[in-house]
């Protein structure tokens, strides 16, 4: 106000109304504008105010907005190169037979040891079964679509199991350094094959694995094959305590060998570390529905077809009673689940085949998982943080029969994410307010000027009162300002000079609020950054 042309009377209140919306379409905000003569800067004031509108406006909710972290961030914090004692051929076989079930130590388990879950053992492909039989007792018939913890020690492991329910077909996948997908995404849920399977008199629930046929095999498309999944399993259920009649479910079993990533971390919930892997490509379970394609894991060209031999299966369900053949650990993994309807529970025999293929799916990826185990060992330390440590090879083995792999370490935790429109337009906001606070304080500095006067109403209302009335210019305005032309009118602050002052009473003040184009020269002059003002004497 105290520059050459002043300001505009309707942009004069702008101070204390740009932060409402009505002030921009009100004639004191459009009428005033038109009050610059120079149309570029009269565009400019119109911009200025109405941006600070905006920011005034959408200030308190953009920073709402940003301030609330509802998403999960990783930071990558370290990773190191290591090897794994073994060659591909030997972590991933494509045969798996007894040289792969974890040593010879691991031959002929108890149920005692199967149930003691020794860390020094859970390089044996059968380790995972308490946690598996305690799960699937849990359960019951109610296995669906889950997660379930396998506890190896201080590092549980999560095992991921899907049944597709009416297509009689269940996946699963474990996680750790190999990385087994039962079964194959393209497969025929109608074939059967014609194989010979030995039946036993028996009270108890039966299970025996069946060799994979040489050459065609009969089928129920009239016709032969001589292609095969991985294994063949035969189950064999008891009826009313009767030995001589039961139920008998057959199932097949196909192994792939995928690459994936094995997260390994803390959940925000407890304070154990537990490790679970995923495979990049995937369907979402959103997408599809319960048919014979309801298979989450899409091969990405990685994926090994695994043949799992007698010797290895053997292993993995080793036989409980000398006196009993066919009597092993997942057939007493099912008893304790209920399938020999021991609980009274089963009111129909096919309602059972989802506990059946899940312990078989569970039970041959999580030991397949465990392929290399018993040669691997060792616990990293904080070094890893570097992320250019570089492990040496293990113990005994040379560097062509070792394989290198890679791990990296995220921490995880709460972050602030701009993903959307509107956390966008909420930092256009903010950012804008930063440029504008930024010249503010650029221009303050570069012309030494700060000015507080007449930052309020009342600071005008008494510099007004104090001031000579403009009754030509402010006629017809005591109940109100109708005319747009008023609001046109500039305001300047101007001083009484030294030839005005015996115009005026000594009381008065020498600071005047001037209406109008016309100001004679002769009573003000323009203010002078500096100086100090106050009354006449």
């Amino acid at each position: 106000m105290f520059g050459r042309e002043g300001l505009p009377l309707g942009i004069l209140v702008a101070q204390s109304r740009f932060s409402g919306i009505d002030y921009f379409w009100s004639p004191a905000f459009w009428s005033g504008g038109q009050g610059f003569k120079a149309c570029r800067k009269r565009l400019l004031m119109w911009s200025f105010i109405l941006t600070a509108g905006v920011i005034a406006v959408f200030a308190g909710p953009s920073i709402a907005l940003l301030m609330t972290a509802t998403r999960y961030i990783n930071w990558a914090a370290g990773s190191a190169s290591f090897w794994l004692a073994g060659d591909e051929a030997s972590l991933w076989p494509i045969t798996l037979d007894v040289s792969a079930i974890g040593g010879t130590e691991c031959l002929n388990p108890t149920l005692d040891t199967l149930n003691k879950q020794v860390l020094n053992m859970s390089g044996c492909i059968w380790a995972g079964y308490a946690s598996i039989s305690q799960y699937l007792k849990e359960k019951h018939f109610d296995l669906g679509d889950t997660a379930l913890v396998i506890d190896d020690g201080i590092v549980p492991r999560d095992v991921i199991l899907q049944s597709t329910r009416v297509s009689l077909e269940t996946w699963a996948h474990a996680s750790n350094v190999p990385y087994p997908v039962l079964p194959l995404y393209d497969f025929s849920s109608d074939l059967s094959y014609n194989l010979p399977a030995r039946y036993f008199m028996s009270l108890r629930i039966s299970t025996q694995w069946l060799p994979t046929p040489n050459g065609n095999t009969s089928t129920n498309e009239d016709g032969s094959k001589n292609e095969y999944p991985s294994a063949f399993i035969s189950i064999q259920v008891p009826v009313n305590g009767s030995n001589s009649s039961g139920n008998i479910f057959t199932c097949s079993v196909d192994a792939r060998w995928a690459l994936g990533t094995n997260v390994f971390g803390f959940s925000l919930d407890a304070a154990i570390a537990e490790q679970c892997g995923s495979i990049s490509n995937t369907r979402s379970s959103d997408d599809i529905e319960f048919t014979v394609n309801n298979f989450l894991p899409i091969d990405d060209g990685s994926w090994q077809t695994v043949h799992l031999g007698l010797d290895w299966l053997n292993t993995l369900t080793p036989q409980l009673d000398s006196n009993h053949l066919c009597w092993t650990s997942l057939a007493d993994m099912l008893r304790g689940a209920g399938v020999d309807n021991s609980t009274g529970l089963v009111s129909y025999w096919g309602g059972i085949q989802d506990i059946i293929e899940g312990s078989i799916a569970t039970l041959v990826a999580d030991g397949m998982s465990r392929v290399g185990y018993s040669a691997n060992g060792g616990s990293p330390n904080n070094f890893l943080l570097r992320g250019d440590f570089e492990f040496p090879y293990a113990a005994g083995y040379a560097s062509n029969n070792s394989t290198e792999l890679y791990f990296s370490i995220t921490v995880t935790g709460f972050g602030y994410t701009a993903d959307s429109t509107a956390y966008y337009l909420a930092l256009t906001v903010l950012f804008t307010y930063a440029l504008l606070a930024l010249l503010h304080t650029v221009y303050s500095l570069w012309t030494r000027t700060a000015c507080d006067a007449w930052e309020s109403l009342s600071d005008l209302l008494v510099v007004s009162q104090n001031s000579p009335p403009a009754l030509q210019v402010l006629k017809n305005t005591s109940a109100g300002i109708r005319d747009h032309a008023t609001l046109r009118t500039a305001v300047r602050v101007r001083v009484v000079s030294a030839a005005g002052r015996q115009k005026f009473s000594p009381e008065q003040e020498e600071l005047h609020l001037l209406y109008g184009p016309g100001i004679d020269v002769t009573t003000y002059e323009e203010v002078k950054i500096g100086e100090k003002y106050g009354a006449l004497t």
